[in-house]
């Protein structure tokens, strides 16, 4: 009897371990991570981006920190002799979590730093995270997220034109599409952008029965300098499909 005793005490104090860390993960976790408040349809003042951006990387460094710890404790339960598997599962399943939002985290990190700073010498707009969605009327969405080219010394504006090239009827079509009214930060309706270090737009739209895409063509037209200084950028349809997902 007193060489199984060690034995159950040790796996005792695996169990207070197991228990501890839990606990400690859910109360972490159940104070949520920042998400992305600024990607609406206005601007951001310079002062809540640095401020978002502390905040982002104060939490990533805190998950970085977390995750670390949540490996050794890992590490230390698999050698145990005797571990409630439960207990391990929860944890490999927290662990798992964890690494995801704190990839989401650094890409945040990463996204404002690269509005405050964009380090290019480029006086228009540029453009990021394109993707297109299918929506669940059986049309599309459009979304992305346009930034100035250089660090922002004041607001631009314009309007946006987006053209569809496939074919219908066995011909060469380009389809142009209506333009939504995106909301400014104040709430009135306005042009098709306008802000000082970026927005996100998401456009909608449906196509034709017999349409069949190949290509999307987005124009900016900045309401200062007019066509002499527009934009375009072309992408095939296939490349920035999200496969495999739909909008609710």
């Amino acid at each position: 009897m007193s060489l199984h005793r060690p034995e159950i005490f040790v796996y005792r104090r695996w169990k207070l371990r197991v228990a501890l860390v839990l606990l400690l993960v859910t109360a972490l976790v159940g104070g949520g991570l920042l998400y992305r408040q600024g990607l609406q349809a206005g601007g951001a003042d310079w002062q809540r981006l640095r401020q978002r951006l502390a905040a982002a990387e104060g939490r990533a460094q805190a998950l970085a920190a977390r995750n670390a710890r949540l490996e050794r404790q890992l590490a230390m339960l698999q050698q145990a002799r005797r571990v409630d598997h439960e207990a391990l599962a929860a944890l490999r399943k927290e662990r798992t979590r964890t690494d995801a939002r704190l990839q989401a985290l650094r890409k945040e990190v990463g996204f404002y730093r690269s509005v405050m700073n964009p380090g290019s010498a480029h006086k228009g707009l540029a453009l990021r995270d394109i993707e297109l969605l299918r929506a669940g009327d059986g049309g599309y969405r459009l979304r992305f997220v346009l930034t100035q080219g250089r660090p922002a010394r004041g607001r631009t504006s314009g309007r946006l034109q987006l053209t569809l090239l496939g074919r219908q009827a066995g011909q060469a079509r380009a389809l142009p599409l209506p333009a939504p009214r995106v909301k400014t930060r104040r709430g009135s309706a306005g042009l098709a952008y306008r802000f000082r270090y970026y927005q996100e737009i998401s456009w909608p739209f449906a196509l034709p029965a017999d349409f069949q895409p190949r290509q999307l063509r987005l124009v900016a037209v900045p309401a200062a300098g007019g066509r002499k200084r527009a934009q375009t950028w072309t992408y095939d349809w296939e490349a920035i499909l999200v496969r495999d997902t739909e909008e609710g």
